[in-house]
């Protein structure tokens, strides 16, 4: 966080003033290596799949198995949602259940939580009021698809119905509720 006058910067670290008495950090979701920096643009962005949550990182960590980072310049990892799952450490997408198959597991790191999805001739319909969040939204399909088994299902959320006649919804983050 800080050179001396004259003095080169630090890694991960960078001034655009020569003779500057402190260096700027990169941000976090960024990282770098390179000494005497005189310009943010050494600040290179984490790529999918790790992150850096501080700060003057020298250094993109992966995201732990069970895990993901979508976008370059991550500054954390999100868990696996329902029925997906990634066995290997820095993934920037989950992979899905096979057909016929979901689990209730978040942060899932095998297939082997993807069990047969029951199924059930009934239809259900369910509204919610107010603002409803990705994680309400996921719960909801878990239950309709994982533990309910439902085929058709209908839900009404913030005034738009959306529709599920198929065993699986649209996967996660797109989530179809």
């Amino acid at each position: 966080a800080g050179g001396t006058s004259c003095g080169a910067c630090p890694a991960s670290t960078y001034s655009s003033s020569p003779g500057a008495s402190a260096c700027s950090m990169c941000a976090a979701g960024t990282s770098s290596l390179a000494l005497g920096a005189t310009s943010a643009a050494v600040c290179l962005s984490c790529a999918a799949g790790t992150f850096s949550s501080a700060s003057g990182s020298t250094v993109c960590q992966g995201c732990a198995a069970g895990s993901f980072s979508s976008a370059a310049g991550g500054t954390s990892c999100s868990a696996c949602p329902v029925s997906t799952y990634s066995s290997s450490p820095g993934a920037s997408a989950c992979s899905m259940c096979a057909a016929g198959t979901s689990s209730l597991a978040l942060g899932a790191t095998s297939s082997a939580t993807c069990n047969p999805t029951q199924t059930s001739p009934f239809k259900m319909s369910m509204q919610f009021a107010g603002v409803v969040s990705d994680a309400d939204a996921e719960r909801v399909r878990a239950v309709m698809v994982g533990v309910l088994g439902v085929l058709d299902w209908q839900v009404e959320l913030l005034g738009v119905t959306v529709q599920n006649a198929t065993r699986r919804a649209a996967p996660h983050p797109a989530v179809a509720l």
